[in-house]
């Protein structure tokens, strides 16, 4: 039952976030990777027409627009209408540790790793501020998935940063994301 136990910690782990009021002894654990084996470079994304009040769930709805990046980018329409993006790869970690993720949008945005809410710039966030979090992780492959609300005022934006064991703070490299 080792085994078992151990997948069900790790599966713990990657769907919650540390919290002050609700302590656990493995909040400081570090977040398991995933094991893959056919993974190429770049991340998927899709696109969303509609007027959005708040970053969508997309799971239940048809994209109009689909397509890869080299890295999470936002400015992959070819036309302007208002719309929802969602984008979604792994992430590579180098080594074990803490890792401190931020992003900046010009509009309201959402960021999970694994199945973990890691940044909500959603409601009451203002277009421009840097949202960060810490999150402890195992090196390897992470999953992520990000949101992103885009309304046709100007020239779609967002900015994802990172800083860990041996990272300065600097935006994540095209090296760090799969498919």
């Amino acid at each position: 039952m080792n085994d078992l136990q151990q997948q069900m910690k790790g599966k713990v782990l990657q769907s919650r976030r540390p919290n002050n009021t609700a302590v656990r002894p493995y909040d400081q654990a570090l977040v398991p990777a995933v094991q893959l084996k056919n993974i190429t470079p770049g991340v998927l994304w899709k696109a969303y027409d509609g007027d959005f009040p708040w970053v969508p769930k997309v799971a239940a709805l048809a994209p109009d627009e689909t397509g890869f990046s080299d890295l999470p980018e936002v400015n992959v329409r070819k036309t302007d209408r208002n719309s929802a993006i969602y984008i979604e790869g792994y992430l590579r970690i180098p080594v074990d540790g803490e890792y401190n993720f931020a992003m900046t949008a010009d509009s309201r945005a959402v960021r999970h790793i694994h199945d973990a809410m890691l940044i909500d710039a959603d409601y009451g966030y203002f277009g421009g501020a840097e949202k960060n979090e810490s999150i402890m992780l195992k090196a390897g492959l992470h999953p992520f998935r990000i949101s992103y609300l885009w309304g046709s005022k100007g020239k779609p934006a967002l900015n994802l940063e990172w800083s860990g064991p041996g990272i300065n703070k600097q935006p994540i490299p095209a090296t760090a994301f799969f498919k």
